[in-house]
């Protein structure tokens, strides 16, 4: 479903609140939400527009998925739904358990204002749909020297920092890989775990609009217990992200 973004002089003056959601719009919005980690046939969220504010919501109903999962998930894809409302032409503003009382509202997206649709929103919009397989794990750093310089700007969550595996580490024995970046938050709340989701898709797109798959694991630091046997480097191990060369066809 393609929808045409305007070209838009930057912080062009209009009225947020005069826009509603097409049919066409919303459909895009959930489509590439459906793409962010966790996201299979049925995900573990809902997504509700309300005007200008689009609401990321804790599913109902998911008994297989535990509590930090869904919130994993919900941080993830509200990261797409920000990216998409880039890409629709938008400065798209991300609030975070915005509703102590509704603590189902994961977190909500708000269209600001209309803005120039940037190379970077385009490349990182593609990446959201980027399936394509990856083979031979890539070292971090080993990575190409324009996505080293893109990844400090994905790490603006102050709650979660993202540093390399070392194969001797704790970390990398718990996960049984010797390679990734290791995303630990300060504490262990709801909100640590919506940022720690954040910033893995951030960090994905980031990747994907340069060519690079990743996989992730958090299996390994599912249980409370695990998560509490910090590593030497402080923090809490949240989960593993590794990143793949592409698979080019042969020619």
């Amino acid at each position: 479903m393609a929808v045409g973004s305007p070209s838009l002089e930057r912080h062009q003056p209009h009225v947020a609140g005069e826009h509603a959601w097409s049919l066409a719009e919303k459909g895009v919005l959930v489509r590439a939400a459906r793409q962010s980690l966790f996201a299979g046939f049925e995900p573990p969220w809902a997504v509700e527009f309300h005007g200008t504010r689009i609401q990321i919501m804790t599913g109902s109903g998911h008994s297989s998925m535990s509590h930090r999962e869904q919130l994993l998930a919900c941080g993830a894809a509200t990261v797409n739904v920000a990216a998409t409302v880039r890409m629709l032409g938008w400065a798209a503003r991300c609030a975070w358990l915005p509703r102590p009382a509704a603590p189902e509202v994961a977190a909500h997206v708000t269209a600001r204002w209309r803005r120039a649709v940037e190379q970077q929103d385009v490349a990182r919009y593609a990446a959201i749909f980027h399936t394509g397989d990856w083979g031979e794990a890539a070292e971090p750093a080993g990575l190409p020297v324009a996505l080293h310089e893109e990844l400090p700007g994905c790490q603006q969550q102050p709650r979660v920092t993202a540093m390399p595996l070392t194969p001797r580490s704790q970390a990398a024995q718990r996960a049984g890989v010797h390679s990734g970046l290791l995303l630990s938050s300060r504490r262990d709340t709801a909100r640590d775990h919506l940022a720690v989701g954040a910033l893995a898709q951030q960090l994905r797109l980031a990747a994907g609009s340069h060519g690079y798959g990743t996989s992730v694991l958090y299996r390994p630091f599912q249980a409370a217990k695990a998560r509490r046997m910090r590593p030497a480097e402080g923090g809490v191990p949240q989960l593993v992200l590794r990143f793949g060369h592409a698979v080019t066809a042969a020619a």
